[in-house]
């Protein structure tokens, strides 16, 4: 700030010298000029790198530009605008300064060639180009992230995966085709569609405004009694204060957010908030200054004077209080001045937007969980899973968004970096809905889930629910004690494998010779194995009166899918592979949208799976066609209730699927070598049927970065190339 002070006086001096009138003659006051229009663009130059250092961005690009007015090719001063609109977010235009940077750089190469004296200046100037390269890369990845929302989020993933406390600040945030509407009715702001868009359309991807990690709460720091929310929300909730004072653009997002007790604040001013979508992003005008300065030399003299002196001034606002730009934080006293005209921020209001608004990061996107009974792969890969960083963060546009238990969209999180994609086509002017819990969970829980939070939900999910049980209160009664006869279940099947820990299994498994080719979630114990089997067969039961008393239903996922997924665990456990594999299907089965006449979705399956199965590998374009075609004849145009947990089933009933054979390591069971073939070569089928359709299910609604979904299921795909 002591630096821009100097140079503006530099500055101020010069341009008085330029214009006061001298007793030379014409030829004698021409090197004069020159020399003084050097002196001046090497000042406003400096200006803007002094600009830069405290991140007064738009100080930085107008004095970069009356820099240029004098010097054009300046490699330097082309750097420092460069860098001025990187730090706006105009990063296509950032990167055609970073290009003319580069060939202004090139020029200077060429002709110290010719000089044998410049070796040193060839040297320099050859580190500047490299590191001019490499500015120009990210800015061009940032250009496409922020304007088409393309990212490499295999990257980003092993990115997050290398620290503890994961911010992806390489990137840049993009916002599709969405913004914040009145509700209406009272019913506060909601975000819509501003366009139609397809399902598994990217609508938000954007770095978290404000992070604890789980990891960053100080040992020291013990929750009030009673307190319900997290450390790392509460802790969180103890930076935003001084977070709020040291950003304005952090400020003005959070004054709009609503805190409850409280009115609801006006929809949010988007320059203010920096809330631009991508397509006002992509071909944005230059600055009005910039634009000005090229009205010729008679208007540059007086123009260059009002615009250093604006640059001036907001740069001095910005580095003296970069909160005095957050107009509506001021206005709802977020923002304020101490007797001593210190500036604070109201810990209390922040402290309720906190409450409202905050994001767990999570869910995360779906990946294998497997069992590491003597399998040190398997231990790895659930190590790594639980090594992704927890904790409370605030996303200030994606707090906008209404709660739905079915909702149309799909969320995840990489790092800090939370990205949003629709999971049906929506029309124009469409709400964008999430779910603030896990949809699986029955109506009883969820309703006391959100009851806490202060409302209830009437998507079609709970009213569907709400209007079955008026219609059949017989079956939903039948349901309600099935449902408490598997809870008791549940807790004998507890016990069952807490009796087999990973370590004792891995033990038994040395000692009664079995093949080390073994899955690690097959008991090897005859005994285990009979009473695994004994409560599949209950299970067994159990799932058939609840299929009875949920026959008819719309969305059956909360009754059946839990207790698929347990049945087939069991009978993988026990070896019966195809049983295991047909009880995955049926998991699948219930997360889809049920019609008349409809009983699962994997009955489809069974019909559609010639028309997609593969031979051989498949190149990348042919392999996702495959995909999507599995997709299709698996789901249809129903909707899924989780997808990611639509992605997990369906890459474990091709695990098990693998399985089948029956293998000779596996022993027979008496039927003839044809049958064997004929059952392997139909469970192969079933198995490219499965995983295609993983992947198919990973396009549609996770962006379909093919490489990301094998890191997450590398275990099992492993499993399914043996």
């Amino acid at each position: 700030m002591d630096a821009l002070h100097a140079y503006q006086q530099g500055l101020a001096a010069l341009q008085q010298a330029c214009q006061q009138p001298g007793d030379q003659q014409p030829e004698e006051q021409q090197p004069c000029s020159e020399q003084l229009a050097k002196c001046l663009a090497i000042l406003l130059n400096n200006s803007a790198a002094a600009c830069l250092g405290f991140g007064a961005y738009e100080s930085a690009r107008a004095y970069a530009h009356l820099a240029l007015r004098r010097a054009p090719r300046d490699a330097t001063t082309l750097l420092h605008l460069a860098k001025a609109l990187d730090g706006l977010g105009r990063y296509s235009e950032a990167a055609d300064a970073c290009e003319a940077h580069l060939n202004a750089l090139a020029r200077q190469l060429q002709s110290s060639n010719s000089n044998s004296n410049s070796s040193g200046f060839r040297l320099a100037v050859t580190a500047a180009f490299t590191d001019g390269q490499r500015f120009l890369q990210s800015l061009r990845q940032r250009a496409a992230e922020a304007e088409r929302g393309e990212y490499n989020e295999a990257g980003m993933a092993r990115e997050a995966a290398a620290s503890t406390t994961p911010r992806l600040e390489r990137h840049a945030d993009f916002i599709g085709p969405v913004q914040v509407a009145d509700a209406g009715e009272g019913r506060g702001r909601i975000l819509v569609t501003s366009q139609p868009v397809r399902a598994g359309q990217l609508l938000l991807a954007m770095r978290a405004d404000a992070l604890c990690y789980d990891s960053e709460v100080p040992a020291s720091f013990h929750p009030p009694p009673g307190q319900q929310r997290s450390r790392a929300h509460l802790q969180l909730a103890r930076q935003l204060p001084a977070a709020a004072v040291a950003s304005s653009r952090l400020a003005a997002r959070l004054s709009y957010l609503h805190a409850n007790g409280n009115p609801v604040p006006p929809l949010p001013d988007v320059q203010e908030c920096g809330f631009v979508p991508a397509a006002a992003r992509h071909g944005a005008a230059t600055g009005g200054d910039a634009e000005r300065l090229q009205a010729g030399p008679a208007a540059v003299a007086a123009e260059e004077v009002a615009v250093a002196a604006r640059a001036y001034a907001a740069a001095v606002a910005a580095g003296t209080s970069a909160s005095q730009q957050a107009r509506y934080a001021w206005t709802r006293g977020l923002l304020q001045t101490t007797w001593r005209d210190q500036l604070s921020a109201d810990s209390q209001l922040l402290d309720g937007i906190c409450a409202t608004n905050v994001f767990e990061t999570n869910p995360r996107l779906p990946a294998e969980q497997p069992a590491t009974g003597g399998s040190s792969t398997g231990a790895a890969a659930v190590a790594a899973l639980e090594t992704e960083a927890g904790g409370s963060g605030l996303w200030t546009l994606a707090a906008y968004f209404n709660h739905a238990c079915l909702d149309n969209t799909e969320r995840y999180f990489l790092g800090d970096f939370l990205f949003v994609r629709a999971s049906r086509d929506l029309p124009a002017g469409a709400e964008v809905t999430i779910t603030y819990l896990n949809p699986l969970m029955s109506f009883r829980e969820r309703a006391r889930a959100l009851e806490k939070r202060g409302f209830a939900c009437g998507c079609e999910l709970c009213s569907g629910e709400i209007e079955w049980r008026r219609r059949q209160p017989e079956k939903a009664a039948q349901e309600a004690d099935l449902l408490d006869c598997y809870r008791v279940l549940q807790a004998q099947i507890a016990e069952e494998e807490a009796d087999s820990s990973p370590t004792s299994s891995a033990t038994s498994s040395t000692s009664s010779g079995s093949s080390p080719a073994t899955p690690a979630f097959l008991s090897t114990h005859p005994e285990q194995r009979a009473r695994r089997r004994r409560l599949a067969t209950r299970l067994q039961e159990l799932l058939s009166g609840l299929r009875d008393a949920t026959r008819g239903r719309v969305w059956r996922a909360a009754a059946l899918y839990r207790p698929y997924v347990q049945l087939a665990e069991l009978l993988q456990s026990c070896g019966d592979f195809q049983e295991a594999a047909e009880a995955y299907e049926e998991a699948f089965g219930s997360l889809a949208q049920q019609r008349d006449g409809d009983d699962a979705a994997a009955a489809g399956a069974a019909d559609n799976h010639d028309h997609v199965s593969t031979t051989g590998p498949l190149l990348a374009g042919e392999a996702a066609a495959a995909a999507a075609v599995a997709a299709a004849a698996v789901v249809g145009d129903r909707q899924l209730l989780s997808p990611g947990s639509a992605v997990l089933v369906a890459v474990k009933a091709a695990v098990a699927w693998s399985l089948v054979g029956p293998a000779p390591r596996f022993g027979g069971d008496g039927i003839t070598w044809q049958e064997q073939e004929r059952r392997r070569e139909a469970a192969k089928q079933r198995t490219r049927l499965w995983e295609a359709t993983a992947r198919g299910l990973w396009c549609r609604y996770f962006g379909g970065n093919q490489e990301l979904f094998e890191a997450r299921f590398a275990v099992s795909l492993r499993r399914l190339r043996e």
